[in-house]
């Protein structure tokens, strides 16, 4: 009796391992998924004041989505305390080297605890580097991405993100291209 009661036991402790890794494995899949940002309708990339939109069939569309959405930890999202407005992107497409996310749909990003709420947008811009700088990024904003609605950028930036040499290098090859 007691020997079925220990193999029992066994057999039960080694089903909720099983459960309980298998939870975890989802768990980190989802989280490495990336998809944090939906599919925007078009793409606009800048570099000096130039501009050059890449479309939904185009085939560097996905990848910029994609190096975008790695760029972003959503557990580390907050807003930064800076105040953002239409002036203010206008004169960083003319100097940065950036790319611009348009919906044509509100979309709702979701932050992670400490009281914030989610964002509304319809727009998201983010600065890769400063070109007119000798140094890259020569601040802080290619650490950070502003939002917008359908007619004006708003609030304040969200951050921190990470950096991709591969999404400068692509938008880059796009922009010298044109």
């Amino acid at each position: 009796m007691k020997k079925v009661f220990k193999v029992n036991i066994i057999v039960i402790t080694s089903i909720l391992f099983i459960f309980l890794f298998n939870g975890c494995t989802n768990s980190v899949s989802e989280n490495n998924s990336k998809e944090i940002l939906p599919n925007p309708d078009k793409i606009i990339l800048y570099n000096l004041g130039k501009s050059k939109e890449v479309k939904k069939g185009d085939k560097e569309f996905e990848e910029i989505i994609k190096l975008t959405n790695n760029r972003i930890d959503i557990k580390k999202l907050s807003p930064v305390k800076d105040t953002i407005n239409d002036d203010i992107i206008t004169g960083k497409k003319s100097r940065v080297l950036a790319v611009e996310f348009i919906y044509d749909n509100k979309q709702k990003l979701s932050l992670p605890g400490d009281g914030f709420s989610s964002i509304k947008y319809n727009k998201l811009f983010f600065e890769l580097y400063d070109v007119t700088s000798s140094a890259m990024a020569g601040g802080p904003g290619h650490k950070v991405f502003q939002y917008g609605d359908s007619s004006h950028f708003k609030g304040s930036s969200m951050g921190l993100i990470n950096e991709s040499e591969e999404l400068n290098d692509i938008v880059e090859s796009i922009v010298r291209a044109n």
